[in-house]
């Protein structure tokens, strides 16, 4: 699987649908950066999502787009719809923009320049038909299915560019205006920061935590974030999920107080961090688990 940097939030269901199959298909050391923007001349320019590989970055553009879709000139035409302009234009101008970009982070490293940046629309729909006979968009119009071999095809990148774009990838973030969370900083849900780690599984992880307007003198609470799957292309799926997720909250908050049972105060999703959060009462103890090891 490939990793996935979330600078920001997916806008419809064919973004969601286009960065999880990517993430599901492409190899362990690519990377998927999704929803961020870059300045051009002082003007932000927003892209959908980028995906570094190690021979290049391609920055590119996700439609949903139906039916037959013939180029005639510099325009789409979908059969029976009103044309619009070719998408590949502005997405060219934005990779030679994020090109000189990362190029200025450190102008001292002339392999920075060497960086091939390509682009991509990726077609999200299975059924679309894209007749490109002039080949006007030179090959760049891909269906999400059968984006891999484009990804991964080394072979397309002239000799002159370097083979190693993964030893940059801190100063692509950089560029691109994400920071990577280092080890040591710190993690927090909501108005929720992390004390401490007690156990990771691979469904959820358990932390202790304090309320960062109170601060620890405030106490202490326990915290289970759930691993949520954020790209779930379809709405009623991530509800789906949601609703199983959100059972033990609704099973402990209805049941009366009693001090053999942990006390639950909240339940949320953390976009940020892709996590519902589970809020409970941090109460003395061990776990089950350590007291029958014992």
């Amino acid at each position: 699987m490939a990793s996935v940097i979330s600078i920001g939030d997916p806008v419809n269901d064919d973004e969601r649908k286009a960065i999880a199959w990517l993430r599901d298909h492409l190899p362990d050391d690519y990377y998927v950066i999704h929803n961020f923007e870059v300045d051009q001349y002082g003007q932000p320019f927003e892209v959908d999502l980028c995906v570094i590989a190690p021979h290049a970055i391609y920055v590119c553009d996700v439609k949903g787009v139906h039916g037959k879709v013939d180029v005639v000139g510099n325009e789409w035409h979908p059969v029976g719809r009103r044309p619009y302009k070719s998408p590949l234009p502005k997405l060219r101008g934005n990779a030679k923009s994020l090109s000189g970009l990362i190029a200025k982070q450190n102008s001292k490293n002339k392999d920075l320049k060497n960086i091939f940046v390509d682009v991509a629309v990726l077609l999200s729909v299975d059924d679309v038909e894209f007749n490109d006979s002039d080949n006007r968009e030179r090959g760049q119009v891909i269906k999400l299915a059968d984006s891999r071999r484009y990804f991964t095809d080394a072979n397309r990148i002239p000799d002159r560019f370097t083979s190693n774009v993964l030893r940059y990838i801190k100063v692509i973030a950089e560029a691109l205006g994400s920071v990577a969370r280092k080890p040591d900083d710190v993690l927090r849900f909501g108005d929720w920061q992390v004390d401490e780690t007690l156990q990771a599984k691979d469904e959820f992880t358990d932390y202790r935590a304090f309320n960062v307007h109170a601060g620890k003198r405030g106490g202490t609470v326990m915290l289970r974030a759930y691993k949520a799957d954020a790209y779930l292309a379809d709405e009623q799926a991530r509800e789906n999920q949601q609703r199983l997720l959100e059972n033990a909250f609704l099973t402990l908050n209805r049941l009366p107080p009693h001090q053999s049972l942990v006390g639950v105060r909240n339940f949320f999703l953390d976009e940020i961090h892709h996590n519902y959060i589970l809020v409970m009462d941090d109460i003395p103890g061990e776990t089950l688990a350590s007291a029958l090891k014992d």
